[in-house]
């Protein structure tokens, strides 16, 4: 269901056995270059977590829904409970990287039945994300509960990074003598440079975080108010 390459890293959630990255991890490696350690799942039960460390598996997480990275993941595949599959798959948009995609088998009635505002939210992220659903009748032996496999990818952000283009400014940009970039490449004693490079990238990866950081409480908290009205 994933468009190859993938970009990494993967994350599987409620990975319960791990069949779904599995099938990826031994997917041909020849059309990307990644490793073992590019594989991420979250698992809650120990016994299923436990089986997937076994496989070799990474379990960075119990529950997907507390789950907050510093870092967004460029690929998931999900199979998430059926009675709570929109705000699981609400989640991984949300945790997802800009430009990244997610594959998702949901309940048919999920994406047919969009009585809460929980899934009228759902489906207007999915449409903004260009997605594509496929309805399957029987998939699963021993039910006949119709499933939808979702198909979607984030969009590329325009937002732009300040702290970057400050960094950039301080330390890329020699043609703006008028900034402090001028400390840094007018000063003639190496180590004092040296120091002022350190300096500058330590105050910038500092900002960086906070700016990633506010980011992500902000959508956070705009979901959770949009999610409120339900």
């Amino acid at each position: 269901m994933l468009d190859l390459p993938l970009q990494l890293p993967i994350l599987e959630p409620s990975a319960g056995t791990g069949n779904l990255i599995e099938a990826l991890r031994h997917t041909d490696r020849r059309w990307t270059r990644y490793d073992d350690s590019d594989f991420h799942c979250i698992e809650i039960n120990p016994e299923r977590v436990a089986s997937l460390r076994g496989k070799g598996l990474t379990v960075i997480w119990s529950d997907f829904l507390t789950f907050n990275p510093i870092i967004p993941y460029g690929s998931i595949i999900m199979n998430p409970p059926f009675h709570d599959g929109a705000k699981h798959l609400l989640k991984a948009l949300n945790v997802l990287a800009d430009g990244g995609q997610v594959a998702a088998i949901l309940n048919a009635e999920t994406i047919r039945n969009p009585y809460s505002n929980e899934r009228k939210i759902l489906l207007q992220q999915l449409e903004d994300a260009d997605y594509q659903c496929e309805f399957m009748q029987n998939a699963f032996d021993g039910t006949d509960v119709e499933i939808a496999l979702i198909h979607a990818k984030k969009k590329a952000s325009t937002v732009r990074c300040e702290t970057f283009e400050n960094f950039k400014r301080l330390i890329v940009d020699e043609q703006q003598p008028e900034t402090s970039t001028a400390l840094i490449h007018g000063e003639e004693d190496n180590i004092k440079r040296d120091i002022l490079y350190y300096q500058a990238t330590v105050k910038t990866a500092l900002k960086l975080f906070d700016e990633i950081q506010n980011s992500t409480l902000s959508l956070k908290a705009r979901t959770t108010s949009a999610l409120s009205l339900s």
